[in-house]
Formats: C-alpha cells, structure tokens, sequence
C-alpha cells in the first residue's frame, strides 16, 4: 500500500483524471448487480451500503486509510462554520418551498430513512475520493508552496466538478450538467479548502451531507413527482451569478496568507508520515 500511495503521489495529476473516471464506471459495476435484487426498497438500502463501503475500501487500497484518525476536528469544524451555517440557514426555505409545491406531504419513515442514508454515503463518499485520496495525493506532492497549494485545489476541484459531467447519461440536459459541473467544481474549492486548513476528514463530510440536503431536500423528503434529474434540469446559470463569487471570496479567504503557512506545516508533518518514499 505504501507503494501505491507513492505512485499516486509521484503521479498526482494523471491519477486524480484517471480516478475520476474510474468512478463513474465502479458505479456502474456495482449498479449492475444491485438492479437484480426484486425488493426495491432493500435494492436502495443495499446500492447505498455498497456506495458507502467501497470508497473506503479504495482509502486503504491506496495507503490514505489515514485520514480516518487525523485529529483536528474542532479546527476543521470552526473552519468550515461559516459555510454550514450559510447552508443551514437557507434550509427552511428550501423545505417550505418543497412542502409548497408537494402539499406539505412527508415521505414514509422507511423512504426519509434511506434519504438521510442516501446523503450521508454520498457525502463520504465524494469526500474520501476527492478529498481523503485525491486531494492528499495532490497536496503531498504539490503543495510544497503557495503555488502548489492553489494547484492542489484547482486540480481536486476541477475533478470534483468533471465527475458531474456524467449525469448527462442518467437523463441531465447538456446545459443543466454544464450548470452542475461549474457549481460542484467551486463547491469542491470550499470543501478542498476547508479540509486543507484543519485536515480533518469528517467534517467536509458532515457539510457536504448537508449542502446536498438543502439541494436534494424535496426529491428526498416530500412526496413529490420530482426526481433527482428534474431537480438537476430545473438548474440554470442565474443561481450560480450570486453563489459562485461568494463561493471563490470564502476560498480566497480561507487560503489567506495569515493562514498559508499553518496548511504548509501542517502537510510537511503529514509528507515525513505519508509522503513520497515514506
């Protein structure tokens, strides 16, 4: 495993594309067999297991099984306030709008219950890929520098967003994938950003559930016709005109110079533990 992590490292940029790419096929792999389950609602239980459990499979396979016992919880927490608590603000007006449209009917408890699941497996998951594996193979070997710490964000980011790109294959119009893509690529810059300060895993996990609770409150929660793809095509270029420079300003924040050197040390401690050759 120590071997892989170097290559990962050594190879930083090549493997956060080729991993990205391998993403959406692995999902499709396990999808294929989950389908022949006849119980639709254990099918669901069991896609969302499945969706859980091999990412972190792939965390050791690849030498960042780490990251599950990297400290800094409250660091990384009060880092990524700022944003929760955007996000969480905004959720009852996302709710009130979804009881708007639907009548005010809840879900089942069994359906609300696979929805929570649903949101937590996709937040560690996306998380342990592009952040736990990706981003720390990017930052270990790149982010040696101010230079290299924008590199490690931009190119997890950008791979981040591109994953996206594939929902166009689930029934997405082009223009609302393009939409998604640009929104989830400058999402992933906060997420990057906030993990790169306190290194602490879980807590992008915990937001990123909750950003995708506010996105996905209705299709989960409220007895509804609209799908994930509905919601998906209803996205247009007008709600990113506010969000994303409010979104790159938070980055830029977070990334200040007070602040560079702290992320720089930080990765120098985890590169003797982790890094190439180690």
């Amino acid at each position: 495993m120590v071997k892989l992590r170097n290559l990962t490292q050594r190879y930083a940029i090549v493997f956060a594309a080729a991993l990205t790419v391998s993403v959406y096929f692995i999902s499709r792999f396990f999808n294929y067999f989950i389908v022949l389950i006849p119980d639709l609602y254990v099918e669901d239980v069991v896609f969302n297991i499945v969706f859980m459990l091999w990412p972190v499979a792939l965390t050791f396979l690849f030498g960042y099984g780490f990251v599950f016992k990297e400290k800094g919880f409250g660091k990384t927490f009060k880092t990524g306030l700022l944003f929760l608590c955007v996000y969480l603000a905004v959720l009852p007006f996302t709710a009130l709008t979804a009881f708007e449209k639907a009548g005010a009917q809840w879900q089942t408890w069994d359906k609300i219950l696979l929805g929570v699941l649903t949101l937590i497996g996709i937040g560690l998951r996306e998380e342990l890929l592009f952040r736990g594996i990706i981003g720390n193979a990017l930052a270990l070997k790149y982010a040696k520098s101010t230079k290299g710490i924008w590199l490690t964000v931009a190119v997890a980011s950008i791979a981040f967003g591109a994953l996206h790109f594939f929902n166009v294959l689930a029934g997405v119009s082009v223009g609302a994938v393009f939409v998604q893509v640009l929104g989830a690529t400058v999402v992933g810059a906060v997420f990057c950003a906030i993990y790169l300060r306190g290194g602490n895993v879980w807590v992008p996990i915990i937001i990123h559930a909750v950003v995708d609770l506010v996105g996905l409150f209705e299709s989960t929660f409220v007895i509804s016709a609209v799908s994930d793809v509905d919601q998906i095509n209803n996205l247009n270029f007008s709600g990113l005109l506010i969000s994303i420079p409010l979104e790159l300003l938070l980055v830029a924040f977070l990334l200040r110079k007070s602040k560079r050197q702290d992320i720089l040390d930080r990765l120098e401690t985890l590169r003797e533990k982790y890094g190439e050759n180690a």
